[in-house]
């Protein structure tokens, strides 16, 4: 974690919020993307079709397109995941397995009756 993005009123970095920010709303991003990346297609594929570009160009738009958003998505989740195994802070450390638990909880279960099994089982950091 840079020591740049440190503010005086937050003792939380940006990158550690961010990566929070991403474990929290994992599902709403995942939604996100795959919404704009079917957007995309269409546009290209409708645009393809009004016979502005040929379809060979239209395909190599969404191939590239596709491949460059597979590369950005796996190095946010590199990114991620390097972060979250080289924290050393213990507070972060359990915050962070907290909002994980908090996030698996959320989507195995919907119902009161199995959060309440899920928080009451041995569902708590590993010291």
């Amino acid at each position: 974690m840079a020591g740049n993005d440190l503010q005086p009123d937050n003792p939380c970095p940006i990158s550690t919020r961010f990566f929070l920010w991403t474990i929290r709303q994992q599902d709403h991003i995942s939604r996100c993307i795959a919404v704009n990346m079917w957007s995309s297609v269409l546009v290209v594929l409708v645009i393809s079709l009004a016979g502005l570009i040929t379809i060979e160009m239209a395909l190599q738009i969404i191939f590239v397109g596709g491949m460059a958003a597979g590369i950005l998505i796996w190095i946010l989740i590199e990114r991620r995941r390097s972060w979250l195994l080289g924290i050393s802070d213990p507070k972060l450390k359990a915050e962070v397995h907290q909002t994980m638990i908090e996030y698996l909880i959320k989507k195995l279960c919907a119902g009161p009756e199995c959060r309440k099994r899920l928080n009451s089982s041995d569902a708590r950091p590993i010291a």
